[in-house]
């Protein structure tokens, strides 16, 4: 979507929002309904590089999605599980009963817009939705901003980065309250058709919530490639003590090869109880990737989960920050840093010039 196109839907439904500068001619766009991140922009006219739903595009569509409970709207939100605790009233009938509470989305988030950077927060109450008693009560805060380029200090910088572009921003995540653990879950919609790439210490297949990922994932040498096709869904989680805090997703973006990645804190020691719907007592994941089937709008999701507080965490409150970094240019150099940052650049694999890594069914 484009950013003008955005900002009309916005101004139509009286959203707060705030532009925010990630680069000389990079653009991030926050807003308050729903804590989203749209973008980035290039250009009034350029189309960001994150998913957003073809409802926007429409007045009528947007102003009905705008003023109901709908969540799945595009770009990048704040989230809180786990699911199976705060949204699932029966894993058994895990569809039947998923409901997220409106109090995580759209929320009833306030935006404060500084000079450089967007404050999103609100006071969150959240209730099991399973058979047990119990609440979780939060204070959630979210400083967004511009990010440095992590390769800056590197003496062959001028190199890499001779015919690349980086734009970044990084988002300051803050909760305190009492009662029930809670993990803080972020979420990227990017626009599929791309490859996603897990570094790992230990590369091991990911653990399926529904259908099997098999068909769309490698195990390779240093970490797991995933097909994001937009119309084949699967979601697979893969456990803190294995990955190094990032994910990568090779894409194009209006028609330039693109290098995505997240860096997140990866605590293997702190407490992930997400688990998949059928599978009591698996669970300890950070990432989760997730393909969407095509009836949702045939988007991929890039998920990482940060260490849960309150509760049985021995966290009372955290601090974290989870920065993403975004390399676009030519397929050489995008190579070398994917080979720097990820530790290999097979997540261009199929990409011009670079070799197909088969996967069973993609």
């Amino acid at each position: 979507m484009k950013k003008r196109e955005l900002l009309w839907r916005l101004d139509e439904n009286r959203i707060p929002y705030a532009i925010l500068k990630i680069s000389e001619n990079t653009r991030i766009v926050a807003v308050e309904r729903g804590g989203r991140v749209f973008g980035p922009f290039r250009g009034e006219d350029a189309e960001g590089l994150f998913w957003v739903s073809e409802k926007l595009k429409d007045a009528g569509q947007a102003s009905e999605l705008f003023g109901g409970s709908d969540w799945n709207v595009g770009g990048d939100r704040l989230w809180f599980g786990p699911e199976i605790r705060y949204s699932v009233c029966d894993r058994k009938r895990f569809w039947e009963t998923l409901h997220t509470p409106e109090g995580i989305d759209p929320g009833h988030y306030k935006l404060n817009a500084y000079e450089t950077q967007a404050r999103i927060w609100q006071r969150l109450e959240l209730k099991r939705a399973d058979e047990k008693d119990g609440t979780a009560k939060l204070d959630v805060s979210r400083d967004i901003a511009a990010a440095e380029n992590p390769l800056r200090e590197l003496k062959e910088y001028g190199n890499l980065m001779e015919n690349v572009s980086f734009c970044g921003y990084r988002q300051r995540i803050c909760l305190e309250g009492e009662g029930e653990a809670v993990e803080a879950w972020n979420l990227l919609q990017v626009n599929a058709g791309g490859n996603v790439y897990i570094p790992m210490y230990r590369p091991e297949a990911g653990a399926d919530y529904y259908e099997p990922a098999a068909g769309y994932e490698k195990v390779l040498e240093k970490g797991v490639l995933l097909r994001a096709t937009g119309r084949d869904r699967y979601k697979t989680g893969y456990r803190a003590a294995s990955v190094t805090g990032r994910i990568g997703y090779a894409c194009e973006w209006e028609g330039t090869p693109c290098l995505l990645i997240r860096n997140f804190p990866n605590d293997p020691a702190g407490l992930y109880e997400e688990e998949p719907p059928l599978k009591p007592g698996v669970h300890g994941f950070s990432v989760h990737v997730y393909n969407d089937g095509g009836n949702s709008g045939g988007f991929a999701e890039i998920e990482c989960t940060l260490p849960a507080v309150l509760g049985s965490s021995g966290r009372a409150k955290s601090d974290d920050i989870i920065s993403t970094w975004i390399f676009a240019g030519d397929i050489e150099p995008l190579g070398q840093i994917a080979r720097i940052l990820l530790g290999s650049d097979e997540i261009f694999a199929g990409f011009p010039g670079k070799a197909v890594i088969s996967v069973s069914q993609a």
